[in-house]
């Protein structure tokens, strides 16, 4: 029996699991898809109506049968990335192209196997205002929320609750500016008052952006969902003054972390969230507001982890090996 990994050669997380796969606990055989490295590393034959497929990796080593492929790790691949030998840029792109248009047959032709969890559902999952709705449907409290590129519609949000806002970005990024003393810039969460905002009210409509009010925080909870098992961490951001608007611009072993116990009517809601994209994993960012109420952020449904077990020691590695070995088994 073998588990497929469908991710890229830096991913620590898929560093950690596929050795608990092969040992003794489970004996399943994993073969890791890096896929910037399909067009140089990954000969495959994929045969119709007899349905025989089959590729290998050759810098492991390891011969992909499909028809022994029992359960799907669909991790972080990223764009398959073109060979040296094609110079002309048009030849790059489509050769692109047509290796990721034959990366989404191959996972197509695997479709009835147990996937953590199918693509279709990681991408419905991921966009942002419809789980904002699910997760109030559900009985969480959601911020409300304006994304727009309206520069009056900001001010007017925004004075509705005396500037105690907040503008996020709908994806985490990193950027550098050039020049003699070249800048890193991250994609954080960050307050804003008026006067951030008429300083650069005029580059808001040249993208979009969302604005919520800015919640008071107890505690930030990071709750991680493998399957029916939630674990939970509460994250002491509040502790760290680089780290009180969003955790993230902190270095991460510097706030304090510790497992926290979730009331069980809330972890019934995550799983619920979960039921109702099709996932059989996510990462779901809550607050714990000073009134005791849990406050829903967001959820990535393939979000990190690893950072979480180094510095609580909770198994989620072992639940993730233990769920895609039982798949089918």
């Amino acid at each position: 029996m073998t588990v497929l990994i469908i991710t890229n050669r830096d991913d620590v997380h898929a560093d950690l699991v596929i050795p608990l796969l092969e040992g003794a606990d489970h004996r399943r055989r994993a073969v890791r898809l890096n896929t910037e490295d399909f067009l140089v590393n990954c000969p495959f034959e994929l045969h119709q109506p007899s349905a025989e497929a089959s590729l290998k990796i050759l810098d492991a080593d390891r011969r992909l049968e499909f028809s022994e492929v029992t359960a799907v790790w669909y991790r972080k691949p990223p764009p398959v990335v073109p060979p040296d030998e094609l110079a002309f840029p048009p030849a790059r792109g489509f050769a692109v192209r047509e290796a990721e248009a034959a990366l989404r047959t191959m996972f197509d032709l695997l479709e009835d196997r147990y996937w953590m969890s199918p693509v279709p559902s990681i991408r419905r999952a991921s966009q942002k205002l419809p789980n904002l709705k699910v997760a109030a449907d559900l009985g969480f409290t959601v911020p409300p929320t304006l994304v727009t590129n309206r520069p009056a519609a900001i001010e007017a949000f925004a004075r509705r609750y005396d500037w105690n806002v907040l503008a996020k970005p709908f994806t985490f990024d990193t950027f550098q500016t050039g020049g003699d003393r070249p800048q890193s810039w991250d994609t954080f969460a960050a307050r804003f008052d008026a006067a951030t905002f008429e300083a650069v009210r005029e580059s808001v409509r040249l993208c979009p952006v969302i604005v919520q009010p800015y919640v008071e925080k107890a505690l930030e909870l990071r709750a991680t969902l493998v399957g029916r098992e939630v674990f939970c961490t509460a994250l002491h951001s509040q502790e760290h003054a680089d780290a009180r608007e969003d955790w993230r611009a902190a270095a991460v072993e510097e706030i304090r972390h510790e497992p926290f116990a979730l009331p069980a009517e809330v972890e019934a809601r995550l799983l619920a969230f979960n039921d109702h994209f099709g996932l059989n994993f996510s990462a779901v960012d809550l607050i714990l507001d000073p009134g005791g109420r849990y406050v829903w952020l967001e959820a990535n449904p393939n979000g990190q982890w690893r950072w979480l077990e180094d510095l609580t020691g909770q198994p989620i590695s072992n639940a993730i090996a233990a769920q895609l070995a039982q798949a089918h088994a």
